[in-house]
């Protein structure tokens, strides 16, 4: 379950269908499955929910029970079989909060880089963006200088104690090679944070099996 680390996870409650959305905060726990909710429904102790994970390596499907609920984070016990699917989401992760400008007319916006995608990408605005507009970002991360064009897909305010914000979503258009080798690092700087704290030797069969995947992903990708 290390691969689904930062990355998002829908959940639907079985009893009426209601979804909520969110991401993986922990999956290394033997049998428990922490979540950050952002969007939802009122969750109760007790209700079973089917929960898809997503990551660039593939999905999985499981049907769990809610154990509880601190703040926004739950907490679900996993079941001893988990259905492994191909991914039907694009893949999103949480990333360090990266500086980012976001570039269109002759307008600039100050950002943060809240999550990436394999074509998207969600950052944190100074102000709103209207729905289509075509632009070009700019973000300093810690594996090297990043720009790409995008097209805006949402931007929507949202209410914080500390000022409000807008989450604006991304489509990325373009992207040059430079700039693609560094999200790639991203990707891979995120997965193996995920595992430092493990030993090959604590790895169960699932984790090896990822490891060596990724490093044949990423020597094909060279």
């Amino acid at each position: 379950m290390v691969r689904f680390m930062n990355t998002r996870v829908v959940m639907t409650r079985l009893n009426d269908g209601a979804m909520s959305f969110g991401w993986v905060v922990d999956s290394r726990q033997s049998g428990k499955l922490r979540v950050r909710v952002t969007k939802g429904p009122a969750m109760t102790h007790g209700e079973v929910f089917e929960i898809y994970l997503s990551s660039h390596l593939g999905g999985a499907k499981v049907r769990c029970t809610l154990k509880f609920v601190t703040g926004d984070i739950a907490v679900f016990d996993l079941p001893k079989i988990i259905q492994i699917v191909p991914p039907t989401l694009e893949t999103r992760v949480v990333t360090p909060p990266y500086p980012a400008e976001v570039t269109y007319g002759f307008s600039k916006v100050s950002a943060t880089v809240l999550d990436i995608g394999t074509s998207g990408i969600g950052l944190k605005t100074s102000a709103q963006i209207p729905a289509g507009t075509e632009t070009t970002i700019e973000v300093n991360a810690d594996v090297g200088h990043i720009s790409l064009n995008a097209n805006v897909v949402y931007s929507n305010e949202v209410e914080c104690e500390t000022g409000n914000y807008f989450r604006t979503g991304f489509k990325i258009t373009y992207m040059n090679r430079v700039s693609q080798a560094n999200w790639r690092r991203i990707f891979d700087s995120i997965v193996e944070a995920a595992t430092a704290e493990q030993t090959m030797a604590d790895m169960d069969d699932e984790t090896v099996s990822l490891m060596q995947r990724l490093n044949s992903w990423r020597d094909q990708s060279a």
